[in-house]
């Protein structure tokens, strides 16, 4: 018999026109149709789970091959194994393949060490599931294989997964109940073919009234696939949204023991192709249009409130001084070689701190990127390289990793273009010449000026054209600050160059950037970095080439910054010593700040049409939906550490119920609370009136509607409106309908007698059974309502097995020996009680 409310009964099986009842042969082929429904369910359920499984685990392992693996191996099984049946293995290849995987997955672990036995024993998951998935299938065989996929997913668990993997894993929850479910229906389906020898007493039964068939067990109905119904269904929704939910409250309510999060079993970093540590011109071009993310930033006050938009983020990777035939590096004559752990911010008067969250994701170089000037803030361990001014991580093992630093570059809501220094600069470096060059001799050596590169590279044109656009500065040759910024404007803004990250034909016998300036002028954020440094050095303002990343695109659900690989920018500093800042410029800070002079950030390079967007489409918003699951999942999941437990989950938590607790204590927060509400309802109703006639209005719709549902899920209040209304023309469906409810409603009418009704039971056989028990415990007389109940129950089968539609008068007849029974059996339930309870006392083995 299978399992109750499963699968569905005769409900909607009417025979071909022209028979009377439902043969037996019949019956025995739809049987075998639905058990054929069941097996196609299933072998396509435990391929799409064994699919999905490994390919959770591939995931983890960034294995192409296992994905291959697992795709291929579910396909072929089952189309030439599971539906056609034209290859299986033989059990002894089986265990000989099965010795192979042990074999080859025993040299595995003795070669390697540590978590890689998670890699290892998870492929040999993978291998004994394609083996056994080329077998022919019976129940024990599906418990290994759903066994088998669940071990993988758990091992897939070991890895650093994004939100990606949580989806997949809800879908695969979902595949898993249904197939645990399925596997369950298979089992029982054995059992299910014994019942038809009651089926053929049944058949015996039906000889004997020709208004009566009696049908045993309840098989499934042929034109419904396997019998699946809308309350399984239901069921089997509760049950993947309990568990989710369950699951969830756990994972964050059990306490953490580490300080810091499970890292897990990182594979290969990804190469990052928009940021590199050096510069070298005509060498990055379409690499800059990567869209794959890099980090996420989220800018904070000290005590944790998001700050939102503050514009764009210069996010640094690291800084040059020198350029020399097309590179960028450091002066190797004022190199310090100082690296220093990461130090705190100071704090003065008039100065604010804020607190900036770096998510960086798996990279290969060791760069830290945030906003500079930047402090210590929480315990990572990071290092401070004093020559690149950038920020190092520690440890080798790079994957993905949040960083907690404070800077102090941010003002009025906003990114601040001039920032002091933080400690004392050499101005010489920093006015390097591409043609002035360092001569070694006997002595040491000097800086002399190479006349020749001077000439031959073009170098002139560029001197000559500084002093061009400072002559048509506005401002005096002394007055840096303006006068970078009129440089800056010139480059970005003027309309004569171009962004583009594509190639372009440049002149060999020139320099990069001063074919950039006079000829050329297409280049991306590298050309127009060098060209504004050099520019300004012409000038002698002191300038370094700042590398890291620019974004602005910024996640409104989420509150925090996204950088991709297409983000990677550069752009310039230029130094600007004490004396060089008037009174505007360090507005109301204290001077003491501007001891070290400041450094303004240029960023020449123009917009680009293509990042700058108005209007998000609804791609971009589903982006932007996705992005911020990713960072809800890596922040309350992967991330969840003690700390982050304590102030996300407990502290909120313990808030909120002191609050409860003193509301329900203090009779001033009674009152409190309770002028607020009366407050906000004046308040409510004073602004929108006409709340009182939509209140009313919906509390009339719910009263109707309250009302109808109550008469028309009575079946006697049905038949009282069908007679009342004019539905002549829908009375056949309508009437196919009631006789079902009515046959049910006698069914719960006699299990209220404390007689439920037994696996296998006809419900004529139900009824005389609970006639004799009613007549046994002499708690009625039941020639009358027994007589009525067999009518009900002979009008359901000549309905059900019949096929005969209904008339009114019928429907009207079922009526009235439905209120028979009510009649009858009212009360009953109570005498049964306390019957019951009698016998309990008075039975010896029972006290």
């Amino acid at each position: 018999m299978l399992l109750p409310g499963t699968l569905k009964t005769f409900s909607n099986t009417k025979p071909s026109p022209g028979h009377d009842g439902l043969s037996l042969t019949n019956a025995q082929a739809r049987h075998r149709t639905a058990s054929r429904r069941l097996m196609r369910l299933l072998q396509v359920n435990m391929a799409a789970l064994a699919a999905l499984g490994t390919f959770l685990l591939a995931m983890g392992q960034q294995s192409r091959w296992l994905m291959g693996l697992a795709l291929v191996s579910s396909l072929i099984s089952l189309l030439l194994v599971d539906l056609t049946r034209i290859f299986s293995l033989p059990r002894w290849v089986t265990n000989i393949l099965l010795i192979a995987a042990l074999v080859v997955t025993g040299f595995d672990v003795l070669r390697y060490s540590g978590p890689l036995h998670v890699l290892i024993v998870a492929n040999l998951l993978v291998y004994i599931q394609c083996v056994l998935q080329f077998q022919q299938k019976d129940a024990r065989i599906y418990r290994y294989l759903l066994m088998l996929s669940i071990f993988q997913v758990v091992s897939a668990c070991a890895f650093f997964h994004g939100v990606i993997f949580g989806l997949l894993l809800v879908v695969y929850l979902i595949l898993a109940l249904t197939a645990l479910l399925l596997v369950t229906y298979f089992g029982e389906w054995d059992a299910q073919e014994t019942n038809w020898q009651v089926d053929c007493r049944a058949t015996q039964e039906s000889r004997s009234s020709p208004l009566f068939i009696s049908v045993t067990s309840d098989p499934p109905d042929p034109r419904a696939p396997l019998g699946i119904n809308g309350a399984l269904l239901g069921r089997l929704a509760r049950v993947v949204v309990s568990s989710a939910l369950f699951s969830g409250v756990v994972f964050l309510v059990v306490p953490r023991l580490s300080t810091r999060p499970w890292p897990g079993i990182a594979p290969a970093p990804v190469r990052t192709v928009g940021f590199d540590a050096a510069i070298t011109l005509e060498e990055v071009g379409d690499l800059l249009d990567d869209p794959t993310p890099v980090m996420r930033v989220e800018v904070a006050t000290l005590d944790g409130e998001p700050l939102g938009y503050v514009g764009p983020l210069y996010l640094r990777g690291g800084s040059l001084q020198v350029y020399y035939e097309k590179h960028w590096s450091l002066n190797p004559f004022f190199i310090q070689n100082e690296i220093r752990p990461l130090q705190p911010l100071f704090r003065g008067p008039g100065q604010s701190l804020f607190l900036q969250r770096i998510v960086l994701e798996r990279t290969q170089g060791p760069e830290v990127f945030a906003i500079w000037p930047v402090g210590k803030w929480d315990d990572s361990p990071l290092l401070y390289d004093v020559d690149r001014t950038r920020v190092l991580r520690v440890t080798e093992d790079n994957r993905r990793t949040t960083y907690e630093m404070t800077t102090s570059a941010l003002e009025f809501g906003r990114l601040a273009d001039l920032v002091p220094a933080t400690e004392p600069v050499r101005q010489a470096p920093f006015l390097q010449l591409p043609w002035v060059i360092f001569q070694p001799d006997w002595w040491g050596g000097r800086f002399v000026f190479h006349r020749d590169l001077y000439h031959r590279r073009g170098w002139n044109r560029l001197e000559e054209l500084a002093a061009q656009w400072a002559k048509e500065a506005p401002w005096p040759e002394d007055d840096h600050f303006h006068l970078a910024k009129h440089f800056e404007q010139i480059l970005a803004f003027s309309g004569e160059f171009q962004y583009s990250t594509e190639a372009v034909s440049r002149d060999p016998d020139l320099d990069p950037v001063v074919d950039f300036l006079t000829k050329s002028r297409k280049g991306h954020c590298e050309y127009f970095a060098t060209a504004l440094a050099l520019l300004l050095r012409c000038r002698g303002i002191p300038t370094r080439i700042v590398i890291g990343y620019k974004t602005e695109e910024f996640n409104t659900l989420g509150g925090f910054y996204q950088a991709r690989q297409r983000d990677a920018h550069a752009w310039v500093e230029a130094y600007l010593s004490p004396d060089k800042l008037s009174p505007e410029l360090m507005g109301s800070r204290p001077s003491e700040l501007w001891q070290y002079g400041a450094w303004l950030r240029l960023d020449p390079t123009p917009p680009s049409s293509s990042r700058a967007g108005a209007n998000q489409t609804f791609w971009q918003r589903l982006w932007t939906t996705y992005t911020f699951l990713d960072y809800i999942w890596l922040k309350y999941v992967m991330q969840l550490d003690k700390v982050t437990q304590q102030a996300e989950v407990y502290q909120p938590v313990r808030r909120r119920v002191q609050e409860g607790v003193e509301t329900l204590v203090r009779p001033e927060r009674w009152r409190q609370t309770l002028s607020s509400v009366g407050a906000a309802i004046r308040r409510s109703l004073g602004e929108f009136s006409q709340w009182r006639t939509i209140g009313g209005s919906l509390v009339v719709v719910g009263l109707v509607a309250i009302g109808i549902f109550w008469l028309w899920r009575d079946p006697l209040r049905r038949i009282w409106i069908m007679k009342k209304l004019p539905l002549r023309r829908s009375w056949p469906p309508l009437a196919d309908h009631v006789v079902v409810q009515v046959h049910g409603e006698l069914q719960r009418l006699l299990e209220r007698t404390h007689s439920p009704r037994l696996p296998g039971e006809t419900p004529r056989a139900f009824v005389e059974r609970v006639a004799q028990l009613q007549l046994a415990s002499g708690s009625c007389e039941c020639d009358g309502w027994t007589a009525s109940a067999r009518r009900i129950v002979d009008l359901y089968y000549r309905f059900r097995f019949g096929n005969h539609t209904p008339t009114a008068l019928e429907v009207e007849d079922m009526a009235a020996a439905l209120q028979t029974v009510r009649s009858a059996l009212r009360g009953r339930r109570t005498i049964n009680r306390r019957n019951n309870h009698v016998h309990k006392i008075d039975n010896p083995e029972t006290r």
